[in-house]
């Protein structure tokens, strides 16, 4: 319903985007019509590598949480 609405990120926005849901083990969840999926959100999303780190639950590790800087090893 309504007129189609595509991401205003980047190519490189989405990466880090995404690559940041992934370390932190977040659930990835896409609104939309998956059919229109433009190519590479498609590709980003189906990239074997990043769903192996997401499915991983002790792939990402805490190092240290200094000062408020959080530090991870992925």
């Amino acid at each position: 319903v309504g007129n189609p609405r595509y991401s205003c990120f980047s190519y490189d926005e989405k990466k880090f985007l995404l690559t940041m849901w992934l370390i932190m083990n977040s659930p990835i969840m896409l609104g939309g019509d998956l059919t229109q999926i433009d190519d590479e959100t498609l590709k980003l999303l189906t990239n074997s590598a990043a769903i192996n780190i997401n499915s991983d639950v002790d792939y990402t590790k805490i190092i240290s949480n200094e000062n408020e800087k959080l530090k991870l090893y992925a």
